[in-house]
């Protein structure tokens, strides 16, 4: 979402107390945003304020809680910077990546997704892997597996839809089988 939805601040990276809570790769981030310029957040010796200038200044960021009215560590980026950052990340890790196709069908075998069906500018493409992992936000991934339209609609006829939940915390991988 912080990239193509334009969602720029990672919120609650710290509590109203001033604690600094979420790190790992979303720090990580942070980290290499701030040294190209590309992120803004509150001091840290503004963490947990209440002092009204300081509310006043990093409201307008969203760093401030709604209840609490203190001063948080929420970091606001440049999505277009995350976006150089993000692929970076990837490419260090030796992921092989694919920009700008859709997904438009499975390749299942066995019941199981053993790949994914791509629609690029020089036409299909076809992906396997040992694991496919949809990404895509919007579950169409899934959505091309059981050959469903959008969107998707909780119902007693497709019970599998109870496996999509939405997004509760950035950068969090699910590796358990959804079913």
């Amino acid at each position: 979402m912080a990239t193509g939805g334009l969602v720029l601040m990672l919120d609650r990276m710290g509590t109203d107390d001033g604690e600094h809570i979420m790190r790992g790769i979303a720090q990580e981030l942070v980290e290499k945003l701030d040294s190209m310029g590309a992120v803004i957040y509150p001091p840290k010796d503004a963490w947990g304020s209440k002092d009204p200038e300081l509310v006043t200044k990093w409201s307008r960021t969203g760093a401030v809680g709604p209840q609490s009215r203190r001063v948080r560590y929420s970091p606001v980026v440049d999505p277009e910077y995350l976006k150089i950052v993000g692929a970076r990340f990837l490419n260090e890790v030796g992921a092989k990546t694919l920009f700008h196709c859709w997904a438009c069908s499975t390749v299942v075998n066995d019941g199981s997704v053993r790949g994914v069906v791509f629609e690029v500018k020089s036409g299909r493409l076809a992906v396997l892997a040992k694991v496919t992992v949809d990404c895509t936000g919007d579950g169409d991934v899934l959505r091309t597996q059981f050959n469903i339209g959008s969107p998707i609609i909780p119902s007693a006829q497709r019970p599998f839809e109870a496996f999509l939940r939405p997004i509760r915390t950035r950068f969090e991988l699910c590796l358990r089988p959804m079913w």
